[in-house]
């Protein structure tokens, strides 16, 4: 699913690149491969502007506590 989403936007940030509208693409993701998502987003001709090239920003995540509570009968309205 993700795949073919990212291969419709590369094609729309390639026809967007013709016509001076830039597509911004803004992916977050925890489990991305940064450096294979860089190079598939990379413009293929070397002479490109610096602006056209991927950026990738680290922001340091974290975690919070979870809580596991049980029902000691079953539900039968649990939505």
């Amino acid at each position: 699913g993700t795949d073919l989403l990212f291969g419709v936007v590369k094609r729309a940030q390639q026809h967007r690149r013709t016509t001076r509208m830039p597509l911004r693409l803004v992916v977050m993701s925890a489990t991305l491969d940064v450096k294979t998502f860089l190079d598939y987003f990379s413009p293929t001709e070397p002479d490109a502007p610096a602006f056209e090239k991927p950026v990738a920003v680290y922001i340091q995540g974290r975690q919070h506590p979870v809580e596991v509570l049980y029902a000691s009968e079953p539900q039968t309205d649990y939505l």
